[in-house]
């Protein structure tokens, strides 16, 4: 219990005004007659760097010389606000750690989300064990929270149609009169896509100054023209191309990638890079053929984003 006390604490330490000197870092043989305890309080605090490595993976400020100099001495403040009285030490502990989310909410919603509010709910619940129902609270707070992603989603499309618009100038792309965003890197031979056709797509996903976001020895994936389910621009755009045509896309992260957006670390209000290649044809197999082949129609629904 303790254990995961004190790992609760690292996390909120960061909301500490540290004062005084920043904790020195020593390995564990540099600590002068080091006893059995000595060694635990040591090892506790590697858990707590632990914590702090899996924050940075979240916040990349956090890896900058101030920000971790602030992070130890919140930690060190964190560590001597302890007292005797476990109730008030727990209390801090939990009132850390929602100030942390609140701020977090605060970031990335752009919502004004207040501590008074917040304590009363809190001394209402503790009135009585009876008082909070877990399923209730979570349908209560469900459609705020849908609220907040369509505001959300709003000003980062905003945002990003800003972006895109600026990159449309500086890099010569063009728009068509469904709104794709594109230029052509090499014109292809043959009939323009149909609907239907099996083709072998190689697609690499680049950020806007076209460093690759995925590993770029992917191998060429089977596509049925018009019917891919988690990148809606792609069934924009293959219609558009011919059998060695390769095309640029640009677009938002979530209109591009979907759901996979999360997975390249960009936000919604990013843009980002599709670069489309038809190397030819396909079979069922994904093996090359040279005629299209056509597979019945199916209704597309593009995976929740």
């Amino acid at each position: 219990m303790k254990v995961k006390f004190l790992g609760a604490l690292a996390l909120g330490a960061t909301m500490l005004v540290g004062c005084g000197t920043v904790p020195q870092s020593k390995e564990l043989s540099e600590i002068s007659n080091a006893t059995m305890a000595d060694s635990l309080a040591y090892y506790l605090g590697e858990q707590g760097a632990m914590a702090y490595w899996q924050a940075t993976a979240q916040d990349t400020t956090l890896k900058t010389e101030a920000a971790r100099a602030a992070y130890l001495k919140g930690f060190k403040k964190g560590m001597e606000s302890i007292t005797e009285e476990d109730a008030y030490n727990r209390g801090v502990s939990q009132g850390m750690n929602l100030a942390m989310y609140l701020k977090t909410l605060k970031a990335e919603y752009d919502v004004d989300l207040k501590n008074d509010p917040a304590l009363a709910g809190l001394a209402f619940g503790m009135q009585s064990d009876t008082i909070v129902n877990p399923r209730m609270l979570q349908q209560a707070i469900q459609p705020i929270g849908m609220q907040l992603e369509a505001i959300k989603s709003k000003k980062d499309k905003e945002i990003a149609d800003k972006k895109i618009a600026e990159e449309m100038q500086k890099s010569n792309y063009q728009k068509d009169v469904n709104g794709l965003v594109y230029k052509v890197m090499a014109e292809g031979k043959g009939d323009k896509l149909e609907d239907g056709q099996m083709v072998l797509v190689e697609l690499i996903m680049t950020d806007v100054a076209g460093k690759p976001l995925v590993p770029t020895d992917v191998k060429p994936q089977k596509v049925v023209v018009g019917q891919h389910h988690y990148i809606s621009m792609l069934n924009q755009v293959l219609p558009m191309m011919q059998v060695g045509s390769a095309y640029k896309v640009l677009g938002s992260a979530i209109e591009l990638f979907g759901p996979q957006s999360r997975q390249f670390r960009l936000k919604g209000s990013d843009i980002a890079c599709m670069e489309v290649k038809v190397v030819g044809y396909c079979d069922e197999k994904g093996e090359l053929s040279e005629t299209p082949i056509k597979v019945a129609k199916e209704d597309v629904k593009i995976a929740n984003k």
